[in-house]
């Protein structure tokens, strides 16, 4: 059976529009702008073999943005710095069904959407530099500053640092060691979703990990062969994960 189209399962449609811009500048800077639009659709059935307690599911959701970087490029390596602007908004949600596996009488569960209707906002900086110290000795370091504005009206924000130690002995080894955080907001479908079995919580906190790396690279005389060995160390703060119907809150 069929309801609008959909059949059980979930489809997804996804349209993205975007211009890129580059100049000089002079003094070895070059700047770059990036502005975009995003728009998907999901849709689908949620129910079993019989269509008994089918569920019909669908939202549409769109976000504007702007990325604007600037890279001085100089003897001993490069600076890059810029800034992110995004808005995210959710246009239009269904969450309709009967309990009797009808789809040619389906009404509104409990008069509720599937998703909240509302929109977020969220604002970033960052920088990167790589410099090369000596032929064998080379850092890059950067940081991003993120700052979201949630539907709710809470503000969260967040400082992730990275810092990266490269060695190179000569032109066969190449050793790596990297510290670095990365942050993301708990996701909006976990958020404000009325589904019972992935159901959240409007106050879930943002996700944030953080990561320890060497990486130790073998590289042929004559560059055909490589190997790596790579260790690594990860610390995962309020992350959301799921798997089927379940979900877990770590």
């Amino acid at each position: 059976k069929t309801y609008h189209m959909f059949g059980p399962g979930l489809a997804q449609s996804q349209e993205h529009l975007g211009v890129k811009y580059d100049r000089s500048l002079g003094a070895n800077w070059s700047i770059e702008a990036n502005p975009y639009y995003d728009s998907s659709e999901v849709g689908g059935i949620l129910s079993n073999s019989t269509m008994a307690n089918a569920q019909v599911i669908n939202w549409e959701d769109q976000d504007v943005g702007l990325t604007v970087q600037g890279n001085k490029k100089y003897s001993k390596g490069n600076l890059l710095v810029g800034a992110q602007l995004e808005t995210y908004k959710l246009i239009d949600s269904t969450l309709v069904g009967d309990g009797a596996g009808n789809p040619d009488t389906i009404q509104y569960s409990n008069g509720q959407p599937l998703l909240e209707l509302g929109g977020e906002s969220s604002s970033s900086a960052f920088f990167q530099e790589k410099h090369r110290f000596t032929n064998e000795w080379i850092v890059n370091a950067g940081a991003r500053y993120d700052y979201k504005v949630r539907k709710s009206g809470t503000n969260y924000d967040n400082l992730s640092p990275r810092l990266a130690l490269i060695y190179l002995p000569n032109s066969t080894w190449e050793n790596k060691l990297v510290y670095s955080q990365s942050f993301e907001d708990a996701p909006y479908w976990y958020r404000y979703n009325h589904l019972k079995l992935f159901a959240g919580s409007s106050a879930l906190n943002p996700e944030v990990l953080s990561a320890i790396q060497y990486q130790n690279v073998w590289k042929s005389a004559d560059k055909t062969k490589r190997n790596a060995v790579t260790l690594y160390y990860q610390n995962a703060k309020n992350l959301v994960t799921a798997t089927g119907a379940a979900r877990s809150f770590i």
